[in-house]
């Protein structure tokens, strides 16, 4: 479920938040650049995480626990796609949009895979 609404909620936040612009240009490129740092760091820490051989132990010693480590995985995206969807209806600046298409697409690359779950069944 928070797959589906980690894709959902940035068009929802795009469609309600769409008349909202701010005029000082200082405010607008300082939520650029908070949106890019935001998307920047949290990519790394994401793939590095869960990458390692640490996280991926860890996640096989879970047992019953590996949903909600492949839900921190989702969560540590979330934030910036949130980040992102709010900025961009405020600068109008299309490097948010350029963040969040990044981040949807990084997300695909940690999917859950079946053998993920077949452990839990176990």
């Amino acid at each position: 479920m928070l797959w589906i609404f980690t894709w959902i909620y940035p068009v929802i936040l795009l469609f309600i938040l769409k008349d909202m612009r701010l005029d000082d240009a200082t405010t607008v490129y300082i939520l650029q650049i908070i949106g890019i740092a935001v998307t920047v760091a949290a990519i790394p820490i994401c793939y590095k995480f869960f990458d390692s051989k640490f996280a991926r132990k860890a996640i096989e010693e879970a047992g019953e626990r590996t949903p909600g480590l492949l839900a921190i995985r989702v969560s540590t995206l979330f934030l910036p796609i949130m980040v992102n969807s709010i900025f961009y209806p405020m600068t109008g600046s299309q490097s948010s949009l350029f963040c969040i298409g990044i981040l949807l697409l990084f997300s695909l690359t940690i999917w859950p895979t079946e053998k993920d779950f077949d452990k839990v069944e176990k």
